[in-house]
């Protein structure tokens, strides 16, 4: 290598965090064997493989680097690929178990297509409000244990002066503020309704949002009328994240939009060649060969009609081809691999949640080739153990009205706010609209291991009491739309989580 070469792969490898020893340059000048751009990325590669980062690198590591570059060019590197392997990953990954030795298990716990209904009546939606705070009562009572939950209209006997301290159950019907700043709700169980006075300073007052069901603990102040002194959640309980006995990992990915303009289309199918291991560094390989679970949050396609001017940011206009060509997309992921999928506010099915399944014969022909399971939204499955609550996440344009607007561009601090709910949608007559079901499909009775949302189009992570929570990202560019919206985007992101210890990873194709 001529002096102006070494120069740049020294700059080139310093950029990156790794120095070079004055004894590897004598070496360097000698080596003539690869053109500089090859030498230059082999080098990083292996230096980051390494994990040497900071410090000088050894000389040792130098001289091992530069023996596999005589012995192999890239042509001879994929046909030695094993000796690479073995050379920079840990003893015995070779024989390790990969995603096709395992056959792992997957349970459905509940998917609303299979009990939809068609009511439409006033007294259908009474029906679910009363499922909802019956269910989410006994969870919050069970929060309370060692206190009587009274009704509310057995607390309207009590007087001013007796200042008795009471505890109760409520639906939250109204929220706003008082002159002094202090919030006043109204509350309502199935004998009545009160008011209750939440002071400003209580930190819990910035959770509560109309339609929830929260219990208050307080002091008559008047006939009608309780001050509060505890507000309590149903919000899920403290527990470790959910471990697993093998390193089997699961992907989450949402909003494919296929069939817009905007379609990563190239970016889309790098991360297919990924999977099938034909792309990344051997560590990464390693990884990619434990996925066996591919998860997608709905929009698998952009549709049609669903937002005026839509039609001019369409690759594809009929929406039959564009399920034409998502299936294309998936019969290239590795057969091994589980998809479970379900719809969003862009897929063929009815708009109103829940959502029952996509339109069968648009999803038939997929069947046919591999294992998949086709959800509504939303929809819970038990993975290996492991209770995985899907969700599009339509409500998070709710939950951003009600967030401070420093989080508002993201995600996972609105999927935290579900689970203080315990609930996906609590809020009625906004951006969801909520078909009169008798059974609360948005309800999180039982807490899951993960919840998994999508819709937004940013990417976010966070760990609620032992819950991974993953908003996942978009496979679409920025629209004309979202830019109107100020919606900024992150596509071309896979996550993955590691289902041995929920350690999650970032894998960018854009």
């Amino acid at each position: 290598m001529q002096n102006k070469e070494i120069k740049e792969l020294l700059a080139k490898t310093a950029e990156k965090g790794y120095l070079l020893p004055s004894e590897a340059l004598p070496l360097l000048k000698n080596f003539s064997e690869m053109n500089l751009k090859s030498i230059i990325d082999f080098f990083i590669e292996k230096l980051q493989e390494s994990q040497s980062r900071g410090v000088v690198v050894k000389i040792e590591l130098v001289e091992k680097i530069l023996n596999l570059l005589k012995k192999e060019n890239r042509e001879e590197r994929k046909e030695k690929g094993r000796e690479e392997i073995e050379t920079f990953l840990p003893e015995g990954f070779l024989q390790e178990e990969t995603a096709k030795d395992w056959d792992g298990k997957i349970e459905v716990e509940l998917d609303p297509s299979r009990y939809i209904n068609r009511g439409e009546k006033i007294t259908d939606f009474i029906r679910l409000f009363i499922n909802r705070y019956i269910r989410l009562r006994k969870i919050i009572e069970s929060k309370i244990e060692g206190r009587e939950v009274e009704d509310i209209e057995d607390i309207q006997k009590y007087s001013s002066q007796e200042r008795k301290q009471v505890t109760i159950v409520g639906m939250v019907f109204s929220k706003r503020k008082s002159l002094k700043g202090n919030y006043i709700l109204e509350l309502e169980d199935l004998t009545g309704s009160i008011k209750v006075i939440v002071n400003k300073n209580m930190a819990e007052a910035a959770h509560i949002i109309p339609d929830q069901v929260i219990g208050v603990k307080g002091r008559v102040w008047k006939k009608g009328v309780l001050n509060a002194e505890v507000i309590y959640f149903p919000g899920p309980p403290r527990t470790k994240p959910k471990t697993f006995e093998r390193e089997i990992y699961m992907a989450f990915i949402s909003d494919l939009h296929i069939g817009s303009k905007a379609f990563l289309q190239k970016e889309f199918q790098k991360f297919l060649e990924w999977l099938n291991l034909k792309r990344g560094n051997e560590k990464e390989k390693r990884i990619v060969s434990k996925i066996k679970y591919l998860i997608i949050a709905g929009d698998l396609v952009d549709g049609v009609g669903v937002y005026p001017g839509q039609e001019n940011e369409l690759m594809e206009r009929d929406i039959g081809k564009q399920y034409d060509l998502f299936i294309k997309y998936m019969k290239k992921v590795p057969n091994y691999l589980d998809i479970i999928f379900v719809p969003g506010n862009h897929d063929a099915t009815r708009l109103s949640e829940p959502q029952p399944s996509i339109i069968h014969h648009y999803i038939e022909p997929l069947k046919e080739e591999r294992r998949i399971y086709s959800l509504g939204n939303p929809s819970r499955v038990v993975i290996d153990g492991y209770k995985v609550l899907i969700y599009h996440g339509k409500s998070l344009e709710d939950w951003n009205t009600v967030l401070p607007r420093r989080k508002r561009n993201k995600p996972e601090e609105a999927i935290h706010e579900m689970l203080i709910s315990r609930h996906l949608s609590p809020l009625y007559g906004s951006n969801v609209p909520l078909a009169p079901e008798s059974f609360d499909f948005h309800l999180i009775e039982d807490p899951p291991d993960i919840v998994q949302t999508g819709h937004l189009h940013i990417n976010g992570e966070k760990r609620v009491n032992g819950i991974t929570c993953i908003a996942s990202g978009t496979w679409q560019r920025k629209t004309i739309y979202q830019a109107e919206m100020n919606i900024n985007p992150t596509p071309g992101i896979v996550q993955l989580v590691n289902m041995g210890n929920q350690q999650i990873f970032r894998k960018r194709f854009l």
